[in-house]
């Protein structure tokens, strides 16, 4: 949740600044279908994200713990967005992550959820009311990142989760 309210207040308050870089050529098709996907290069990550998705927030954050704020989503009418935080790990590990701690002691309104292609270390919630909402804990090295994927409410649990995979088949660490 800190660092969703962090991310949210950035949004509002601040130009987007840092070296994210996204290659996402003009097309002329009209339809999500035959747009390429949106290809993002991070300091810490790569990924795609599917067709249609348009990055709408980048940072490069330069006080710990906080390190790259990210957010991106589609317009369509079962709009869905991706937001990726990277921070410094901090020293009791994923418990000294707010949004994480949020998670497991908010057992009504967050649940864990196993997914088949859930990277070793990794740990996912789901939320159990309201619109869907899937945010996964990711460990690497002396960094982790938290990657949430929700709905304004027209897309399903199972598409949120469609959409992960699709990012985790292209994401690699950069550092």
């Amino acid at each position: 949740m800190v660092a969703t309210a962090i991310l949210l207040h950035t949004l509002e308050h601040s130009a987007s600044v840092g070296s994210v870089q996204v290659d996402n050529p003009e097309a002329s098709q009209t339809t999500t279908a035959q747009l390429p996907p949106v290809a993002v290069k991070t300091d810490y990550f790569s990924t795609l994200l599917p067709a249609g998705f348009a990055i709408k927030h980048q940072a490069n954050i330069s006080s710990e713990p906080f390190l790259l704020q990210l957010e991106a989503n589609t317009s369509a009418v079962e709009d869905e967005q991706f937001a990726a935080t990277v921070g410094t790990m901090p020293t009791d590990n994923l418990r000294g992550v707010g949004d994480y701690n949020l998670r497991i002691t908010e057992p009504d309104t967050y649940a864990p959820v196993a997914l088949d292609n859930l990277p070793s270390g990794a740990v996912a919630f789901r939320t159990t009311e309201g619109p869907a909402a899937l945010t996964v804990f990711w460990p690497h090295n002396a960094t982790y990142a938290e990657l949430a994927f929700s709905t304004n409410g027209g897309a399903t649990e199972t598409q949120l989760e469609t959409l992960f995979a699709q990012v985790l088949t292209h994401w690699q660490w950069v550092q």
